[in-house]
């Protein structure tokens, strides 16, 4: 497996570091850069790296401010942080499969999926929102429905926007917003990973405005989703949520 990922590590434990290198150099995949404390690595805002490292580095309190400088964290051991990936250490093997998922979903900074013959564009407006796993759900639930949707096209174009609720995502999407007025499209928005607090179901609805005034009345809100980290595929819970979206697509075919 060769991989273009820039990894760096971040990991005290002497051993534990020998065993992650010996595991990525099998797999052919390069490390950028090794520290002892996160403090240490460079930041590069045009390049942010994906970061091996253990639980007891990343303080929870710093998790999001940590999360804006990676592309993606990748934990080791047993301790679990919220929304980062955890690789046990009886399972180091799998860290090349997680480099690779992270590097097929985080092409460049806007990330667009889309089925050319169907007219359904899927826009991650960052990298790491989710695209690739929503749209095997899509096509899974509407290929399954009574619409042959495989076999049509939409009456109508179809944009899905994707986004997490953090400020820079949120003015991306805005700007993608911008970007793309007055193309005739149906317009959506969905909201991966929302934590299920009170806080971040009035910052859905305070964005919601917002959105209301760039034209875009459909926004749907998917919850944080921990079997996804896992198995990269959505809960059968999380598949009951998105119903009223794959509702919404069947109506435009």
């Amino acid at each position: 497996m060769n991989s273009q990922a820039n990894v760096i590590l971040v990991i005290i434990d002497q051993v534990l570091e020998e065993k992650v290198i010996d595991t990525l150099r099998n797999a052919e995949i390069d490390i950028s850069g090794r520290y002892l404390a996160l403090h240490h690595v460079p930041k590069n805002s045009q390049e942010r790296p994906i970061l091996i490292t253990t639980a007891d580095l990343v303080e929870s309190a710093e998790v999001v401010a940590v999360q804006r400088e990676f592309l993606a964290i990748i934990l080791l051991g047993n301790a679990t942080i919220s929304g980062i990936m955890t690789v046990s250490l009886a399972e180091l093997e799998e860290l090349p499969n997680l480099i690779a998922g992270v590097t097929v979903d985080a092409t460049p900074e806007l990330v667009q999926r889309h089925e050319d013959d169907l007219g359904l564009q899927i826009v991650g407006v960052v990298p790491r929102v989710g695209v690739r796993t929503l749209r095997e759900a899509i096509n899974s639930t509407i290929q399954q429905s009574s619409y042959l949707v495989k076999e049509q096209l939409f009456r109508e174009p179809i944009i899905l926007y994707c986004s997490e609720l953090d400020d820079d995502s949120i003015l991306r999407l805005l700007s993608v917003i911008n970007e793309e007025r007055g193309k005739s499209h149906q317009k959506g928005v969905l909201f991966t990973k929302v934590p299920e607090t009170r806080r971040a179901l009035d910052r859905v609805k305070a964005i919601e405005r917002e959105l209301q005034g760039c034209g875009i009345s459909l926004i749907f809100t998917l919850a944080f989703d921990e079997e996804a980290q896992v198995l990269g595929e959505l809960s059968k819970g999380s598949l009951r949520a998105l119903q009223p979206l794959f509702d919404w697509i069947e109506k435009a075919n």
